[in-house]
């Protein structure tokens, strides 16, 4: 009986933790920003700049965001950090819907150290935007 309470209870947690990692839309896993609107990391080699997806589902009369706005970096960071060691690996940026290649351009152009991560100090030297397409 005691199994059984055990794997119920680990079944339970896993159930409510996967349902903490779904946005508004269903997305496993995202994070919401308002409550219409999403986010996910990317990086345009082009530019060297570290980019933030948005996928925004307008409503009638929805205002867009104004085409200057630039993301907090700080709050881009701590997102994107999610086991906050004040790093961004690998891990993390795919599980905010980043993707690896799209990562190893980023640490190809801005892992100053060599250490395969992006280190607070390193993500506030980059440029920052919204992607909205």
């Amino acid at each position: 009986m005691a199994k059984l309470m055990c794997m119920i209870t680990l079944l339970v947690a896993v159930i409510a933790a996967a349902h903490a990692c779904t946005s508004s839309s269903g997305r496993t896993p995202s994070w919401d920003i308002g409550k219409n609107t999403e986010v996910y990391p990317t990086y345009d080699p082009n530019s060297g700049s570290v980019g933030v997806g948005i996928t925004h589902r307008f409503k009638r009369g929805a205002a867009s965001m104004p085409r200057d706005a630039i993301p907090d970096k700080e709050k881009v960071f701590e997102a994107l950090d999610i086991n906050d060691d004040k790093f961004i690996d690998v891990t993390e940026w795919q599980i905010n819907h980043g993707s690896v290649k799209n990562f190893a351009e980023l640490l190809r152009d801005d892992d100053t150290n060599g250490d395969e991560k992006i280190s607070k100090d390193e993500f506030q030297d980059l440029t920052l935007y919204y992607k909205t397409a």
